[in-house]
C-alpha cells in the first residue's frame, strides 16, 4: 500500500476510534505498539512506523499525529485525509 488510507469505526451512527494505515510494504505487519497519548503507534519489526491507532475519534489530536509522524520520519498527512474524523 502506498497511500494514506483512513478506516473509521462506528457505533450508533457516532464514530467511537479510527485507524491510520500509512504507506507500507506488502509483507509489513505490526510486530509492536506503542501508546503516545491517546494514540496508538504500529511499528514493525525493524521500527517503521505503518499506521496509528485513535482510540478516540472524539478527541482527536492532530498536532501529537504530525509529532508523532515526524519522529518515525513518515511525512504528514493531509488534513483532509482526516476530515471523516475530524468531523466526528
Amino acid at each position: 500500500m502506498n497511500k494514506v488510507s483512513l478506516e473509521v469505526t462506528y457505533r450508533h451512527g457516532r464514530a467511537i476510534a479510527a485507524y491510520l494505515y500509512l504507506p507500507r510494504r506488502t509483507e509489513d505487519k505490526a510486530e509492536h505498539s506503542r501508546r503516545v497519548g491517546s494514540l496508538v503507534a504500529d511499528l514493525t519489526q525493524d521500527g517503521r512506523l505503518i499506521g496509528v491507532e485513535f482510540t478516540s475519534a472524539r478527541n482527536v489530536d492532530v498536532n501529537a499525529l504530525d509529532q508523532l509522524l515526524a519522529e518515525y520520519k513518515v511525512p504528514s498527512v493531509a488534513h483532509s485525509d482526516l476530515a471523516p474524523l475530524l468531523a466526528a
